[in-house]
């Protein structure tokens, strides 16, 4: 994941002309464990295409944020969009998703391995971190899912 001038972005930018944001988010409820997670897509204009919630049952956050990418990343690769920004506030995923990490958390690694199966696909993914005020937009999406009795809304 990279960062812009080896400092995170610390406001939403619009994506260039051809390109689609996603921005995803994961969160852990501490008292229950229960996880949800979100994400929305915005064209280069800064306009809504689509967003999801979903509740991913018990976990960790970490967990949450990797089954929001690998949910985003299936949305925009099924809706056709092939160059992609994605943004996410959580700077550890950007580690556990680069090739060098590995882990023997079995439901950690299986989601990783998915991330990385679309990274590995034949489109542009520009892989940004950027800070919580910055990925404001999906701040709502894993409160929502969370609470759903749904795992996957769009």
């Amino acid at each position: 994941m990279a960062l812009v001038d080896n400092i995170p972005l610390t406001h939403w930018r619009f994506p260039e002309i051809g390109q689609v944001k996603l921005n995803v988010n994961g969160r852990c409820i501490r008292s229950s464990y229960i996880m949800g997670g979100g994400g929305v897509l915005l064209e280069s204009s800064g306009s809504w295409l689509v967003g999801f919630s979903a509740n991913f049952s018990v976990s960790s956050s970490i967990l949450a944020e990797l089954l929001a990418l690998e949910h985003g990343f299936s949305l925009a690769w099924n809706m056709g969009f092939r160059k992609v920004v994605m943004e996410s506030d959580c700077l550890e995923v950007a580690h556990i998703i680069s090739k060098g990490f590995h882990t023997r958390i079995h439901r950690i690694l299986t989601v990783v391995n998915n991330v990385r199966f679309w990274l590995a696909r034949d489109w542009v993914v520009d892989r940004k971190f950027v800070v919580q005020e910055a990925n404001m937009v999906t701040n709502f999406m894993p409160k929502l899912g969370s609470h759903s009795s749904k795992e996957f809304k769009t």
